[in-house]
């Protein structure tokens, strides 16, 4: 296995424990946890961040990522709140996450 592949399989799994929340439920919230925790958590945030911007192509910078992430983190918690509108939620917020991916890539932004 190559390192690119190798980093983007680590990415992939970073992703699924942060929008799972696996994470912060075994290690508590990171703003409240240890100096090494948080360390960890950063680590795993901007590897996260460096795929997404890479992935929208354009050799754009990871800040570039950071919305994309936010929304989709933020999509999740909210269908996590309501069972009953969590499909709706999680749709909507992946169609409106691909058309901005699509926009930024192909605007270089």
């Amino acid at each position: 296995m190559g390192h690119r592949e190798a980093q983007s399989k680590r990415a992939s799994r970073a992703v699924a424990e942060i929008l799972s929340g696996a994470q912060l439920a075994e290690r508590g919230e990171p703003a409240r946890a240890g100096p090494s925790v948080r360390a960890e958590y950063e680590v795993e945030l901007k590897r996260v961040a460096e795929e997404v911007a890479a992935g929208l192509g354009g050799g754009l910078p990871r800040e570039a990522a950071w919305p994309l992430i936010a929304q989709l983190a933020g999509g999740v918690l909210i269908a996590l709140a309501d069972p009953e509108l969590a499909e709706e939620i999680t749709g909507a917020t992946l169609t409106g996450l691909r058309e901005q991916a699509k926009a930024a890539s192909q605007s270089g932004a």
